[in-house]
């Protein structure tokens, strides 16, 4: 699937992640759960809806057994380099492929099936961040675009 390391875990060892991570302004007093995913040559997550907690498991993907979560959660998968060819993030219907490094991709992962394969010949690095959305946090979701870049 890929390598990853939950950041959060080790204060002070990650200081850029932990910086992108207070960016987005979470609520802290709240779980948060930070991931470095590092999705090498070759490797997938194949096709699921996450499990919450758990491995996914195909049956979750066609069956109605859902766990919804509070509205304001979020999760979040942030890019830290450019697209390469063969490298693909599906939610849902929708195909990704083409972003740059920093782009913040949001979904309804406990309800929405979603993949990610990494058919290129360079490892794809991204953060996972799930957590409690603020305002703040939303803001900067809601008011995100192609255009717009945060300097960290």
């Amino acid at each position: 699937m890929f390598r990853k390391i939950n950041y959060d875990k080790y204060p002070g060892e990650f200081p850029m992640f932990t910086k992108i991570t207070d960016m987005l302004e979470f609520d802290t007093t709240q779980k948060l759960t930070c991931k470095f995913n590092d999705q090498f040559p070759n490797d997938q997550l194949m096709w699921h809806i996450d499990n919450l907690p758990g491995n996914p498991r195909k049956e979750r993907v066609h069956t109605s057994e859902f766990k919804y979560q509070s509205p304001d959660k979020l999760r979040v998968l942030i890019t830290l380099e450019d697209h390469e060819p063969g490298q693909v993030f599906q939610f849902g219907n929708i195909v990704y492929t083409q972003w740059k490094a920093g782009t913040i991709f949001a979904w309804e992962w406990s309800t929405l099936p979603h993949a990610t394969w990494n058919g290129s010949w360079i490892k794809r690095p991204c953060l996972q961040i799930t957590g409690t959305a603020t305002n703040a946090t939303w803001d900067i979701i809601n008011n995100g675009s192609t255009k717009k870049e945060y300097k960290i």
